[in-house]
């Protein structure tokens, strides 16, 4: 029953409208009550499709549109089974799943007319220009006890034990004591009073977590 209902409101609701969006998931459920309509198909997130024996593929290839667009900001090039994945549902004509088999250059040469790239050369002029402000921040003293403590550590494993270092830097890890985070928390606050919007970006999970957890109490 709550199959046969989903695909009863699809049916009804395409009947209505001329542009529908949707999810890859709905897609997949009910592509089969859109073949007629679907002339034009814009997929985000296009790479998505490059597995070609899931269900999501399938939904795409069964409608078969007049017109298809694909939008991906994931760099498929640099693969050719994705790329020769991709263009044998946008172009099927001209491309298969074998074509992955052709050398990557003569691959992306017969995919030219098929591509349109924006470079940053043509956002360039639309963006404000970079401000970069760098900060050294001391250690607290938890931090630096613990980061003493590892570099006199044995070990083999000098990545490990780098990695180690570099999150000790962020966060130590049993204190909770972080001098960067006090820090961001500090920035955070002045942003929230100009009423602005921060993106904050970490390597590393804990940081994330602790500095949400502060964030949540103010």
């Amino acid at each position: 029953p709550g199959g046969r209902t989903a695909q009863s409101v699809w049916q009804h609701q395409l009947h209505r409208t001329h542009v529908v969006v949707t999810s890859y998931d709905q897609l997949r459920e009910h592509h089969d009550t859109m073949v007629l309509q679907a002339q034009l198909l814009i997929t985000d997130e296009a790479h998505r499709l490059r597995n070609l024996s899931s269900g999501v593929s399938k939904a795409i290839r069964a409608l078969n549109p007049r017109y298809f667009w694909m939008l991906t900001g994931t760099p498929v090039e640099r693969d050719n089974l994705d790329m020769a994945s991709l263009l044998s549902i946008l172009a099927p004509a001209q491309f298969t799943k074998k074509s992955a088999a052709l050398h990557n250059s003569v691959l992306r040469a017969n995919a030219r007319p098929f591509i349109k790239r924006r470079s940053k050369n043509d956002v360039l002029t639309q963006l404000p220009p970079l401000t970069q402000v760098i900060e050294r921040i001391p250690l607290s003293p938890e931090q630096a006890s613990a980061y003493l403590g590892t570099g006199k550590m044995l070990s083999t494993n000098h990545l490990k034990r780098f990695a180690q270092l570099r999150q000790i830097c962020d966060i130590d890890p049993v204190s909770g004591k972080s001098t960067k985070l006090d820090r961001i928390f500090d920035i955070l606050s002045e942003i929230k009073g100009l009423n602005e919007k921060a993106v904050v970006f970490s390597y590393w999970k804990i940081p994330s977590e602790e500095l949400y957890r502060r964030l949540m109490e103010v």
